[in-house]
């Protein structure tokens, strides 16, 4: 709850101000560089305008990427900031939020996503901010409210309805999907993570087109899947291993097989020496008692 009231009390701060984009981008700053810094430094991406977060989402004046920034904040602020971040931001802001606006906010989430190492913070930011704009889309409420109106409606029903009243905001779907697709095809992306950032931006992209992603909710990031980065190395690791354990058996068999053929060839050439030598003898004999 305090976290919440802090969070709140900022976005107050904001609108008061106007939403002004020197402030909100100071905000997005604190929040990569602190609040959401990844667990190791591993992307990097030049600066770029302040407020173009969708055309270059990695990059900030002060990435949480440089190496000389102060350590991240503990897990679970990092998991709790990330799942009430739009509730908030919708309850402060929704009214006066252009989208341009709501997608500079968005982006130490699209960082966060794209570089974290934490299987657990890819899930919360993928299902709290990036699932949740999708929930929230006009066509999801549609969705539900025509499903549960053809269906029995009870008292939950009721409740989930009450929820999907607002306030809601507003984004570029088409700009949001971009952004995460350029955050995805950065180099040095893990390949979990670039999974889900491409399973996010088909849905959005889908969102752009009036189509919404019927499936729901992405399928779970497994820590299986982690496999996917680092599990995919230690096999190739082990797969280098055994072949060049298979090639030093198949060495050794050889060398052994070329010896047992010398052994062989010098024993056949001894017989060989050793019956001429009788032969020479019999004869000899026969010629004295002739």
């Amino acid at each position: 709850m305090l976290v919440r009231r802090f969070l709140r009390q900022l976005l107050f701060m904001l609108k008061r101000k106007n939403w002004e984009e020197s402030l909100l981008e100071r905000v997005c700053v604190s929040l990569e560089s602190v609040l959401l810094s990844p667990a190791l430094p591993t992307l990097s991406s030049p600066l770029s305008s302040p407020l173009s977060p969708l055309s270059s989402p990695l990059s900030s004046p002060l990435s949480p990427l440089c190496p000389t920034l102060s350590p991240r904040a503990p897990a679970g602020l990092r998991f709790h900031v990330s799942e009430v971040f739009l509730e908030e931001l919708a309850r402060v802001g929704a009214a006066e939020l252009t989208t341009e606006q709501c997608q500079a906010l968005l982006r130490p989430f699209i960082l966060a996503a794209a570089s974290t190492t934490e299987v657990t913070l890819l899930k919360v930011v993928v299902r709290s901010v990036f699932q949740e704009i999708i929930d929230q889309s006009p066509f999801a409420i549609s969705e539900i409210l025509r499903e549960t109106s053809d269906g029995a409606a009870d008292d939950d029903d009721d409740d989930d309805d009450d929820t999907m009243k607002g306030p809601f905001l507003q984004f570029d779907y088409t700009a949001v999907g971009t952004a995460l697709f350029q955050a995805a095809r950065q180099p040095n992306v893990r390949a979990l993570n670039r999974k889900q950032l491409y399973r996010l931006t088909r849905k959005f992209h889908d969102l752009a087109d009036g189509v919404f992603p019927r499936e729901g909710l992405l399928p779970e990031v497994s820590d299986d899947e982690d496999e996917d980065d680092d599990g995919r190395r230690c096999r190739k690791k082990k797969t280098r291993a055994d072949k060049v354990s298979a090639d030093k058996t198949t060495t050794t068999t050889t060398t052994a097989t070329t010896t047992t053929t010398t052994a062989t060839t010098t024993a056949t050439t001894a017989t060989t020496a050793t019956t001429k030598k009788k032969r020479n003898a019999i004869g000899r004999r026969a010629k004295r008692v002739g």
